[in-house]
């Protein structure tokens, strides 16, 4: 997974996180990883291994700093095998 941070101002940096796909559309990773971004910063999910066209907005559904967990859904559903417990 890769975070693609967009600025307010315009201007624009990256991040890098992981996570599992539990479903076609939800990822559940680290809260540092989608929940630590400053005031004012959006977010855009690229998956790794995929194209800058595969970009996509994702929402944070539930997030935990003391567990350290996150759980994101994408705004489309992706071609992936999810993980089974």
């Amino acid at each position: 997974i890769i975070l693609a941070f967009s600025k307010t101002d315009g201007q624009t940096g990256s991040g890098t996180g992981s996570g599992l796909f539990v479903s076609t559309q939800h990822i559940v990773t680290n809260w540092h990883v989608c929940c630590k971004l400053p005031e004012g910063v959006s977010a855009q999910l690229l998956l790794a291994g995929r194209s800058k066209e595969d970009l996509q907005k994702a929402a944070v559904l539930w997030s935990s700093q003391e567990k350290d967990l996150a759980l994101i859904r994408l705004e489309k559903p992706v071609q992936v095998t999810p993980v089974t417990f």
